[in-house]
């Protein structure tokens, strides 16, 4: 399955709601439970991540699923975005030329913030 940037930023438009933070049953032995704890620590499961049948244990893929939800992956496009802007910009400015409809202000912030 190949999806581009922007596959990928609209999938994770759609699911910013599930709010994914917290992973139940971190043992090598039994299924872990993916899902959102609220702020009276109350958790609510939304995936059951079981990687016994490939003998693997289930709780690296379950919190690699918890750490890479919407928010994180929304935020890692705009850096990669804003980035990619600055890059451009540089050499643009390497070369001596303008490009038409750039924002140099954002390639400058961009640039501030990888500082």
């Amino acid at each position: 399955m190949t999806t581009s940037t922007e596959q990928l930023k609209a999938l994770a438009e759609a699911a910013k709601r599930w709010n994914l933070n917290f992973v139940m049953n971190m043992t090598d032995e039994e299924p872990c439970e993916v899902g959102w704890k609220d702020e009276d620590g109350c958790f609510y499961p939304l995936i059951t991540v079981d990687c016994e049948n490939y003998f693997q244990p289930s709780g690296p893929l379950a919190t690699y699923i918890a750490a890479a939800n919407p928010e994180r992956i929304l935020a890692l496009i705009a850096e990669n975005e804003r980035l990619t802007q600055a890059t451009q910009y540089l050499r643009a400015t390497l070369h001596g030329f303008t490009i038409d409809g750039y924002d140099r202000e954002v390639a400058i912030k961009a640039l501030g913030e990888t500082k």
